[in-house]
């Protein structure tokens, strides 16, 4: 992907960060929407373009659209406990505003999205949560169908647990419904892998999945895991 550009959402910090810097290690042309210029510029050289947005602003920057070929959305918010408002105006509303964006730019390439495992399959774990979250998964499912109705191109990956720890474990994708459950867990690290990788491959679009770290070490082949997942959409599930 050393001939494309991709926007990233929400890399100041955390798994955005992680794929911003394993495409920067590629090669990859890379762009940064931040909210605080100041705090991304701290983890970016100036060769990297950094473009001032808000995901609760109504009218997201025009230029950090322009000119793109994919899109890596990680952003959300950090703060706990935090309202349900709070999750809306900048969440979902800020998914809204992203995808009319980039739209408006004329963008056709892919929009990866972080989600979580839990949004579909409730248990104590994601009650607790979405207590103390402001109804987060229900959001980030609802997030997940503003892209799905979209009509652009998509990767959409539920992530486990996020970890800040490494491993050698071959990353397990697939799409039963998991739990919120600390057992499927994933590094920060491997999520921004995923979401990189699932740019790089065709077979990856249009499909909605988990990914967590495998209690098997070794290496992930990528195009087989994409390959052996279902498309989302029901006409070409059953071929």
């Amino acid at each position: 992907m050393k001939d494309k550009t991709i926007l990233l959402i929400g890399a100041t910090q955390g798994t955005g960060l992680e794929a911003a810097r394993k495409l920067a290690s590629d090669g990859t042309r890379i762009r940064v929407l931040a909210r605080n210029i100041a705090k991304a510029r701290e983890n970016y050289d100036e060769t990297v373009p950094l473009v001032k947005g808000d995901l609760q602003d109504k009218g997201q920057p025009a230029e950090a659209f322009e000119d793109i070929d994919h899109i890596i959305f990680t952003a959300g918010v950090t703060k706990r406990p935090c309202s349900e408002d709070l999750i809306v105006s900048t969440e979902f509303e800020g998914m809204k505003r992203v995808l009319a964006a980039a739209k408006a730019a004329g963008f056709c390439g892919r929009f990866a999205f972080l989600s979580s495992i839990g949004v579909e399959n409730p248990n104590w774990a994601s009650a607790l949560l979405n207590k103390i979250k402001g109804n987060a998964l229900k959001w980030r499912l609802a997030m997940e169908d503003l892209i799905r109705e979209s009509g652009i191109d998509y990767t959409i990956v539920r992530a486990g647990y996020l970890m800040n720890s490494v491993s050698n474990k071959r990353i397990q994708l697939g799409q039963n419904d998991l739990a919120l459950q600390l057992r499927y867990r994933i590094g920060r690290k491997e999520a921004a892998r995923v979401l990189v990788e699932s740019l790089r491959h065709e077979e990856a679009g249009g499909k909605t999945f988990y990914a967590v770290r495998s209690n098997e070490a070794g290496v992930t082949v990528w195009s087989e895991a994409f390959n052996s997942l279902r498309s989302d959409d029901p006409d070409q599930k059953d071929e």
